[in-house]
Parts: C-alpha cells; sequence; structure tokens
C-alpha cells in the first residue's frame, strides 16, 4: 500500500517529533526526565475540575480571614440574638429590604454595622427575587450574613474576606 505523498510527509514529521525533546537544555546531552511538559490547564483540572488556571488566584480574596475567638462569641451571640427574628419575618412572608434592616437595627446593631439588599437572580445578577440578603458586622470581623427567601433562612458566622467586607459583590 503506498501513502499519498502529503501523508508520507505528515508521518516523516511526526517520527521526528518523537525524538525531539529528549535532552534537556544545557545538559551536555544526557537524557532529559520522562515527565511531560505540563500545560497550565494541568493544575486546574488535576483533581477533576474543570477551571481556568488562575481560577484559584482569581478568587483569593473570597477566602475568609479567621475568627479570634472574641469574634467567634461575638459572631455565634449575635446569630442567636438574629436568627428569631428573622425567622418572625420569614413566617409572616416579610421580604421587604426595609424590614429586615429595621429588625436589625431594632436589635441593637448600628445602622453602619448592617448591610441589607435585595436578593437577586439570573445570570446577570439584576433580576429581583422574593428576598433579601444581609450582613451585620460584630467584634472586630465577624461577619453574621445570610439570606432570609421563602425558602430558607440562611445565617453564616465567618470572617471578613481578605478585601475586609463581608458580602460578596453580585456578578453574571
Amino acid at each position: 500500500m503506498r501513502l499519498p505523498r502529503r501523508a508520507s510527509l505528515a508521518a516523516a514529521l511526526a517520527i521526528l517529533a518523537c525524538g525531539c525533546g529528549t535532552e534537556a537544555a544545557g545538559s551536555g546531552g544526557e537524557p532529559a526526565s520522562a515527565v511531560p511538559a505540563r500545560s497550565p490547564y494541568d493544575e486546574a483540572t488535576r483533581n477533576g475540575g474543570d477551571s481556568a488556571p488562575h481560577q484559584g488566584e482569581n478568587n483569593a480574596w473570597k477566602n475568609r480571614a479567621p475568627l479570634s475567638a472574641e469574634d467567634e462569641r461575638l459572631g455565634r451571640a449575635a446569630e442567636a440574638k438574629v436568627r428569631p427574628a428573622l425567622s418572625r419575618l420569614r413566617e409572616r412572608h416579610d421580604f421587604a429590604v426595609t424590614s429586615v434592616e429595621r429588625t436589625l437595627l431594632g436589635l441593637g446593631y448600628a445602622r453602619d454595622r448592617v448591610q441589607v439588599q435585595s436578593f437577586r437572580t439570573g445570570a446577570s445578577g439584576t433580576a429581583p427575587a422574593p428576598g433579601v440578603v444581609f450582613v451585620v458586622l460584630v467584634g472586630t470581623r465577624a461577619c453574621v450574613h445570610g439570606d432570609i427567601r421563602p425558602s430558607r433562612l440562611l445565617i453564616e458566622v465567618e470572617g471578613t474576606t481578605r478585601e475586609g467586607t463581608c458580602l460578596e459583590p453580585f456578578t453574571h
């Protein structure tokens, strides 16, 4: 069987390419290690992930600061105070920003330590949905945050992000 000329040329180039790259630069002819070169995507996909090569670096700002024992104590105390108050709002199906804000301020938290905003959905994060996202900052860096909506009341106690914030911005 005779291969067409282009196929023969491609086969010859493939055979030559197999022999290339077996010596490390400056090694004086010693064979290079058998470990293949790594793609930047290898690191991201090695553990079964399917993300960009710098996903971890790009999202490092989301990592939460550890809480001191005192901030942990203050955060848990605030959670215990906030949960029943927001549970009552949820039972009344009151998911208004003003209602949640009024409730949190009524528990004695300062206005500059409370943040409440509409819950957003959709690919662009702009479609309003029933519910709100809230934060109460207590101590030095304890974020008591979560959301209240028809399907649930979520409250978490964590440290601030690396940027010093409690809420991640809505993104697309």
